[in-house]
């Protein structure tokens, strides 16, 4: 009895350094959808802000960009639209990260650059190239059509140009 008891106090001192190591402070990788979303596309003097919460949760970290599917850079991307997503504390709007994305091609979903967190810090999984989620693309289409950006026509923006076909 005695030692089934030293037993189990041992076996129960050693859970704790996982414990610890569990609660321990790591580094803070957001979750769900933005606060905001700002786009800038090449050749449009202004950006669009997205803040309709809705439309924001195609734009969540790492549920806009297929972290599961990481793909090889592309040789020639072009110009792309850059999305920074942002988050509200205390009243202010900080930039939490940002992607470069790159329109669909030829009926393949879109794909986007994790440029990755603005600021000090980082995460394994920026500065890599993701295939985009169809949540995402279907969001990113909606936005443009809404600009007048995408459509069956060749669109000339300043040097960029790009045929955009929406799927049937």
């Amino acid at each position: 009895m005695l030692l089934k008891s030293r037993k189990m106090a041992l076996l129960g001192i050693a859970w704790v350094p996982w414990l610890v190591w569990m609660m321990a402070p790591g580094p803070v990788l957001a979750k769900g959808p933005p606060d905001k979303v700002v786009i800038r596309v090449p050749g449009l003097c202004r950006e669009v802000e997205i803040t309709d919460p809705q439309l924001l949760q195609a734009f969540a970290f790492f549920g806009f960009e297929d972290i599961t599917h990481p793909m090889d850079p592309s040789p020639h991307p072009g110009e792309g639209v850059v999305i920074t997503r942002y988050i509200r504390e205390g009243g202010k709007w900080i930039p939490w990260d940002r992607l470069i994305y790159y329109p669909p091609r030829n009926g393949a979903s879109g794909v986007v650059f994790l440029e990755g967190l603005i600021g000090p810090g980082s995460t394994q999984f920026d500065g890599l190239w993701y295939s985009v989620s169809p949540e995402g693309d279907r969001a990113m289409r909606r936005i443009l059509q809404e600009w007048g950006l995408w459509g069956p026509a060749p669109i000339h923006i300043g040097f960029w140009k790009w045929r955009a076909r929406l799927p049937e």
